[in-house]
């Protein structure tokens, strides 16, 4: 029994002590991931966080379930305070049985060092991304990209010496962080959905469309995520505004903010599509808006995996996916996958061809719920990793 295990003991707790590290302030694809997994109380796991920003996604809620946010100022002011935050942090906190890291980088190298060196923790890093973010502003923003381009390569050795477990979303995220030579240490963890949850409804499809003004035979696509460069949302605007020159009974929803938002916005004003974009912002209601939702469109430059593609199927709406997503985002015959650097018309074809197929929306949550992307089916993957249960 490690000394962490034998402190709760005398306290009479026999839960697994997790320390989850590296949720942001926005609602992601990681932060949507572990409120999915642990928003209710559990009896297996502990759960803390530590966060680098003020207040991290979901805080309320997890501070509602009693869990503890430590909150940490951001690498990027200051290194070497931060790494001092960090040694203290471990040398008083030392009774943690996993130590869960989310990265899309090897940036977090310290953290994972320490986590090693100064406890007993078994160390997880887990991998939700394929590529480093290129969203240049300036000349300075190039020469860091370059510069975080050189040090992924420098500290991958370091991260991968100091992790004990290897998670990923999915396969091409693993061998992005960890390399290719390492890919047999990974796991490709699913990021479970409340499949229960986006199983579709018919009524709230309509009720949702009626909320909106929207009639019964608008063909409705959507745009879900953080507004940034990775998710591309120009190109989505530009296929759809070649969409409706073939139909104008089409509308688009765009889900999400970000740094690209007033660009967007422009650019929907300088194609006249004001009238049929609407601007819905950060919602918590994802599965009424997919519910009304015909047409899903992620024209991303990378994704981890795409859970929001995820949660598409799941309701049953049609999925054109860029070619740079993860093939492991296609779980249902939903799922169309177009070249990223395809004109928008041929964008528009595979959309076309994809509504003159018709489904039965409401089989689909049992669907992804059998490909193993249930909430509950991910819960049972990591206690089987992590305790051998």
């Amino acid at each position: 029994m490690n000394a962490a295990m034998d402190k709760r003991a005398m306290k009479g707790s026999n839960k697994k002590k997790i320390l989850i590290v590296g949720v942001s302030d926005k609602v992601g694809g990681v932060e949507k991931f572990f409120y999915n997994m642990f928003s209710k109380p559990n009896d297996i796991f502990e759960i803390e966080f530590l966060t680098f920003f003020d207040v991290c996604a979901f805080e309320d809620e997890y501070k509602k379930v009693g869990y503890k946010i430590h909150h940490f100022p951001s690498r990027r002011k200051n290194l070497l305070t931060f790494n001092k935050k960090v040694v203290a942090f471990f040398k008083e906190n030392k009774d943690y049985d996993f130590i869960w890291i989310n990265t899309s980088s090897t940036s977090m190298y310290q953290v994972q060092y320490y986590a090693k060196k100064l406890t007993a923790a078994k160390v997880i890093t887990h991998s939700h991304s394929v590529a480093l973010e290129r969203n240049f502003k300036n000349i300075f923003d190039k020469m860091a990209y370059a510069v975080n381009i050189v040090l992924t390569y420098i500290n991958k050795k370091k991260v991968v010496d100091n992790t004990d477990y290897f998670f990923a979303c999915s396969k091409a995220a693993g061998v992005a962080l960890f390399g290719k030579e390492n890919s047999s240490k990974i796991e490709v963890i699913n990021n479970g959905i409340d499949t229960e949850k986006f199983k579709y409804s018919d009524e709230a499809r309509d009720l949702f469309r009626k909320e909106n003004n929207i009639s019964k035979n608008t063909i409705v696509f959507s745009l879900v995520g953080r507004l940034a460069q990775p998710k591309n949302p120009l190109k989505a605007i530009s296929i759809f505004s070649e969409y409706v020159k073939k139909n104008e009974n089409a509308v688009l929803f765009i889900v999400g903010e970000g740094d690209l938002e007033e660009l967007v916005k422009e650019e929907v004003k300088k194609r006249g599509l004001e009238r049929l974009v609407l601007f819905l912002g950060l919602r918590q209601d994802i599965e009424k808006i997919l519910f009304a939702t015909d047409v899903l469109i992620v024209p991303s430059i990378f994704e981890g995996l795409s859970m929001v593609a995820i949660e598409a199927q799941c309701t049953g709406a049609k999925c054109i996916l860029s070619n740079t997503v993860p093939k492991e985002a296609c779980i249902t015959d939903l799922v169309s996958f177009v070249d990223l650097e395809a004109p928008d018309l041929v964008w528009v074809e595979s959309i076309i061809d994809s509504l003159k197929v018709k489904v039965n929306r409401e089989k689909y949550s049992k669907i992804v719920r059998d490909e193993g992307f249930d909430t509950e089916n991910t819960i049972r993957t990591i206690k089987k990793i992590l305790l051998n249960k």
